[in-house]
């Protein structure tokens, strides 16, 4: 099987629906970020972050120290890191892990587990240039969670992404299999078709068409069985009136 990403395994559009959906309903700041740090879904990223602190050259490096730290705790198997950053925000994360492969990181965070100290923040926007009033309005917006709340909200994200990824996985291989049956039945010299439960084909190979004389089109959907073709046709599959 070729190697696949979590980008390969995830219905991306689908999962940040979901999770768009449910930060409406809990104000559940997330992220999920594979293992070269590209973004997979950001939902209810914090002005306070994309505004301020990712697009400052000086507080950016913070920002990436703190990837930094998370990323190498995770990679050291950890199950759960929270951290504190340097800017006063926390982020917490846990890997998503199939069957031994470290695809990507759940992120929840850049919030508070305590009310903040505005002192502090007035000090960061007077030491870098922000906005003061700006700075602090998207301070206030920050999301408080209690370190219980937290937790569960990580293990919720991280379960449904990882069902998900396993799900997708399942149906990765199922596709790659019924691939290697086409490419097997389509150069075979034998007769073959598929029927599903109700009796109806859903394929039939280039060699049984030959040998039966209909078109596709003629049986595809069609419920059948196997009887002398109509004059002038091969012997073989004949469709059967409902």
């Amino acid at each position: 099987m070729e190697p696949y990403t979590l980008k390969d395994l995830l219905d991306i559009p689908r999962l940040r629906e979901l999770l768009d959906s449910l930060d409406e309903i809990h104000s559940m700041p997330s992220a999920i970020i594979d293992i070269h740090g590209n973004v997979l879904t950001a939902t209810a990223w914090q002005d306070i972050c994309t505004k301020f602190h990712r697009i400052n050259p000086e507080t950016e490096k913070k920002c990436i120290e703190s990837d930094t730290h998370i990323g190498t705790e995770l990679d050291k198997q950890m199950s759960h890191v929270v951290y504190r950053c340097p800017m006063g925000l926390v982020d917490s994360a846990t890997p998503i892990i199939i069957e031994g492969k470290h695809l990507g990181n759940v992120f929840t965070g850049q919030l508070f587990l305590e009310p903040p100290d505005e002192a502090q923040f007035i000090e960061q926007a007077r030491c870098y240039g922000f906005n003061e009033n700006e700075y602090l309005e998207a301070m206030r917006k920050v999301p408080f969670f209690t370190e219980e709340k937290l937790h569960n909200n990580l293990t919720f994200i991280h379960s449904l992404a990882q069902m998900l990824a396993e799900q997708g996985l399942q149906n990765k291989r199922l596709l790659e299999s019924e691939e290697r049956f086409d490419q097997l039945a389509e150069h075979s010299r034998t007769i073959s078709w598929e029927v599903d439960v109700n009796g109806l084909f859903t394929y039939v190979s280039q060699m049984s068409l030959a040998a039966i004389g209909y078109h596709p089109d003629e049986i595809s959907g069609q419920e059948t069985l196997l009887r002398p073709a109509p004059r002038g046709r091969a012997r073989g599959i004949q469709k059967v009136s409902s």
